[in-house]
């Protein structure tokens, strides 16, 4: 605990602190949104008395006006999070048409201000869900006997009909097991898949992981190896064979992953252990009992919290015992059932409700062919709810039932309102909806918004009302429309949101940005739309990682694009430059050029020049991965001149990123630095999806050019304090940013410096981070770099299979181990830039190596060209490389004091703040110099191992 202390609410077990935001259950951090909070606080600071409906709307939405609903919504969440109604607790009371009221005293404290981090800081090692519903009575037993078996069988099914519990079980099984897995307890919710092939890519979301194209069920397994984990899997039923495969393979390629799963039948997996989880507990037949004896039954205690909480003031008499019994045994003893019914007590009275629930009409209520027969029940009882409500409420619920996942306010009145539906009757009945528990609403979230959730089973049964009704298609394509909508919003929100608060607004749609889509491509839906919808996607699909699911989506609508009429030209010009970044992350540049030429042609059949800006933008990138600086720089010129003449400084901004890498590549680090800073200072807070699809923050591409030039000019303490900056930012940012951080600056930057311990570490984080996210580019620079360090060691490797111009170009400046003829070649020809100094220089050392024939003097010309190539590039750090490589040749020939000349020149330009092996080496040889003692050294590795360079296969020196 904090030393520091800070005012505080106190009432029974839990402690609020108003400066933090933060409602705490004991040790526990309640999740409660912002909204919510307010409420609490206000409700707080006048306990006892009563605070209008006005003054708590204000209070939580000051200057903004809201739905009385939306405050409805969040005393309801308050009230779960606190357990109001639960074991006879009353906290808040609602005085009908005034406002509400905290009953429980309140202490003012002053306490130690806990150990947690703000919400946007957070790193949970988990997912599970906040309760959907109540807490767990009666299933002590259950938790426990669950919790002790999962770590032993590693595979345990929680099995039993729908609404008995499972999922909220489950759950609390995670949370119990929580210390138990180092990696954490990943909640995954099946009942949003339609597919069972969307297991694996589901998983790896939850997991933050991406997977391989072809072979994703090996990645995963892969990736799960060496991690102790537990796997929740909710809601196996309907894609039972593709979960059984994924349990059984997790079972047999990993030793300390489990698998928590629920379902309404076994998976029938080897070594499964299956919990049939019993109904809560009733009351045996002909017993007479006093209240509080039926309250020691689970199931009547719940029946009478669920009432309570909707009820202000309702408590179980002795003469209500046996209808409240009548009540629990007609519903089997099923939580959700019970919970249902519960919810029509404020309406029909214990008494009515029991003689409800005995009528014909309900027990005639159609049932799933082959559920458990409780399960009818349940079915029985959500029939019966439906029933139970109005039109315009049935109505609207059947039209929530196009979400997958979980909607917002917004999304209601969009898909249920309209048609004759009103606004206010749609806030009006989400509230009845959740008060009646057919949906769940959930204010714990970090956004602004209130989101809400159908349950499976009641989602299930009213997507079959749904289909049997005229406006099922009607539904279904304003259901997608609204996701373009939302995937426009989140376009714009892009701008001004950071990174994890973006993605905490819109990842939770993607299971309905996928159902849309997928309606769209289906017979009855609309093609045109659907290619819309993967493009306006693709920046979701990016920060999720969702790549091998993506591409696919990404071919299939470039397929449909040719067919529709008219052409979404936009849209395929998007979908082209995005199948280009996708070729670049896992392939590398080969095969990029192609896609992105597609995509000019068609930008440039659209009828604003502004447009034409965005493949231009992506040319520049793959000539520039390609090892065509000059390509780069003229096509990046040319998106900068057209973003200038249309009047979009956004362009403009992103254009002179790649001029900046492009002129760093090519060799001009003044031009480079002057594109880069100017990229920085700019006040915008983010560059536009359009241009970054990736997206790569502009702070970390630019930084980590500033980084390569610092080092290059010498300035070597800089580049180091610039990289550790980088790479925090970078890790924010994601894969797409922390890759190419360590790949292009950390890692060569440290085996520049001689610091091969961190050059291995590092080294590490990368392959770690293509592995998880499926970057076959990148997991090339890994592995290379490992053999790389491994050569250096003097371990045996096999030299690495380079791929591009930049990687073959960085690592001939390792050692003349990895010179290969093309990058002598490009040296040679000035194409290289950036390096040709040193990669000239290499060539001298490999010279001498082989010693051969006239290889002294050609090697000292060589030694000559890249000091002066050095020199006009202004690369210090090349220039000492080069004359430590000739002032060696020079004492060697008896040239001692042109030598020491040289060394001694080099010595007072370079800042000696951050000792590398370059500047140790070049002292060691000067003081042999004077001494006559050449005591230092070799730099670089000579060629002992690995595959030789052929000598006639080098390009000589051009004169």
């Amino acid at each position: 605990m904090s030393s520091e202390t800070q005012p505080a609410f106190e009432f029974e077990q839990f402690r609020l602190f108003p400066s933090q935001q933060v409602l705490m259950d004991g040790a526990k951090v309640c999740r409660l949104g912002s909204r919510a909070i307010e409420i609490l606080i206000c409700l707080l600071e006048r306990a006892g008395e009563m605070v209008s409906k006005q003054e708590l709307l204000e209070r939580a939405w000051p200057g903004t006006f809201v739905h009385e609903a939306n405050l409805r919504v969040n005393v309801a969440g308050i009230r779960k999070a606190l357990g109001d109604g639960q074991t006879g607790r009353r906290f808040i009371v609602n005085l009908t048409g005034q406002g509400y009221s905290f009953l429980a005293p309140v202490r003012r404290v002053r306490a130690d201000v806990p150990p947690f981090q703000p919400p946007s800081e957070q790193r949970d090692n988990h997912n599970l869900p906040v309760s959907m519903s109540r807490r767990p009575l009666g299933r002590d037993a259950d938790i426990e006997a669950i919790a002790l078996q999962v770590p032993m069988r590693r595979c345990v099914t929680i099995a039993g009909p729908g609404g008995i519990g499972k999922t909220t079980i489950a759950a609390a099984v995670g949370e119990r097991l929580l210390p138990v897995y180092d990696d954490g307890v990943w909640f995954l919710d099946l009942s949003a898949i339609a597919d069972g092939q969307l297991i694996l890519p589901s998983v790896a979301q939850v997991l933050g992981i991406s997977l391989p194209a072809g072979r994703a069920l090996v990645g995963l397994i892969e990736y799960l190896q060496e991690k102790q984990l537990l796997l929740l899997l909710d809601n196996c039923e309907h894609v039972i064979d593709d979960a059984a495969k994924l349990a059984d393979a997790i079972l047999k390629g990993t030793r300390q992953v489990s698998v928590l799963a629920t379902s309404r039948e076994t998976l029938r997996v080897s070594g499964e252990w299956v919990h049939w989880l019993a109904p809560m507990a009733i009351p045996p037949d002909l017993t007479a009992l006093t209240a509080a004896e039926a309250l020691t039954f689970s199931a009547v205690r719940f029946l009478v919290d669920c009432a309570a909480a909707n009820i202000d003031g309702f408590n179980l008499q002795d003469a209500d015992v046996p209808l409240a019994v009548a009540i629990c045994r007609g519903l089997d003893g099923l939580p959700l059932a019970i919970e249902l019914a519960a919810a029509r007590i404020d309406i029909f009275g214990l008494q009515g409700l029991a003689k409800m629930l005995e009528e014909p009409f309900l027990l005639l209520a159609e049932g799933r062919r082959g559920a458990f027969p409780r399960q009818q029940s349940l079915l029985r009882m959500l029939e019966w709810s439906y029933r139970l409500l109005s039109s315009v409420e049935r109505t609207i619920l059947r039209r929530l039932s196009a979400f997958r996942g979980e909607f917002s306010m917004q999304g209601a009145l969009e898909i249920a309102g309209g048609d004759g539906i009103e606004p206010d009757q749609v806030y009006s009945a989400i509230l009845t909806l959740s008060a009646k528990s057919l949906i769940s609403s959930n204010i714990s979230s970090g956004t602004s918004y209130h989101h809400h959730r159908m349950l499976h089973v009641t989602r299930t049964l009213l997507s079959h009302k749904l289909q049997e009704t005229s406006e099922n298609s009607t539904v279904l394509r304003r259901h997608a429309e609204f996701m373009r909508v939302l995937l426009t919003r989140a376009e714009i929100d892009w701008e001004g949101m950071a990174r994890q608060e973006w993605l905490d607004t819109y990842a939770r749609s993607i299971a309905d940005v996928r159902a849309s889509i997928d309606w769209a491509f289906s017979p009855d839906g609309d093609a045109s739309l659907g290619v819309a919808l993967t493009a306006m996607a693709l920046p979701l699909g990016f920060q999720l990682s969702l790549i091998d699911e993506f591409r696919g989506r990404v071919e299939k609508a470039l397929l449909h694009s040719q067919r529709i009429r008219p052409a979404q030209l936009l849209s395929e010009m998007r979908l082209n430059v995005a199948l280009g970044m996708f070729t670049h992350n896992t392939k590398g540049p080969g095969g990029r050029t192609a896609v992105i030429e597609r995509a000019i042609e068609v930008g440039r059949r659209l009828e604003s020049p502004a447009y034409q800006v965005e493949p231009l933008i992506g040319l520049a990138t793959a000539h520039l991965g390609a090892g065509d600086h000059l390509l780069a720089i003229d096509v990046a010129a040319q998106a900068t001149r057209l973003g200038e003449e249309v009047g979009l400084p956004m362009a403009v901004l992103a254009a002179e990123r790649i001029l900046a890498q492009a002129q760093h590549f090519h060799g001009n680090q003044v031009a480079s630095e002057l594109f880069a800073r100017r990229v920085l200072e700019h006040p915008v807070a983010r560059l536009p999806l359009a241009y970054n699809l990736t997206p790569v923050d502009r702070r970390v591409s630019m930084q980590i050019l500033l980084a390569r030039i610092l080092w290059l000019r010498g300035r070597i303490k800089l580049a180091d304090e610039m990289l550790r900056e980088t790479i925090v930012l970078a890790k924010q940012d994601g894969a797409f940013s922390l890759c190419p951080t360590l790949a292009y600056g950390a890692i060569p930057i440290a085996l520049w410096n001689g610091d091969d311990a961190k050059a291995q570490s590092l080294t590490a984080l990368l392959g770690e981070q293509a592995r998880r996210f499926t970057l076959g580019y990148w997991q090339n620079w890994a592995d290379s770099f490992e053999a790389a360090l491994r050569m250096r060691r003097g371990e045996s490797a096999a030299v690495p299979t380079l791929t591009d111009s930049l990687q073959i170009e960085t690592f001939a400046t390792f050692s003349s181990q990895f010179l290969t003829p093309e990058a002598a070649s490009r040296a040679a020809n000035g194409v290289s830039g950036w390096c040709s100094a040193e990669i000239r220089r290499m060539q001298g050392e490999w010279l001498l190596a082989e010693r051969a024939p006239g290889a002294t003097s050609e090697a000292e010309a060589l030694f000559r060209e890249a000091i002066d190539i050095a020199q006009c590039q202004q690369a210090v750090s090349w220039e000492l490389r080069a004359v430590i490589s000739l002032g060696r040749l020079l004492k060697a020939e008896g040239r001692t004091a042109a030598a020491r000349e040289l060394v001694t020149e080099i010595l007072s330009h370079c800042e000696q703040e951050r000792r590398t092996a370059d500047l140790t080496d070049a002292s060691s040889l000067l003081i042999s110099l004077h001494s006559g003692k050449l005591t230092a050294r070799v730099v670089h590795h000579r060629p002992s191992r690995g595959r030789p360079v052929e000598r006639s296969r080098l390009p000589r020196r051009k004169h």
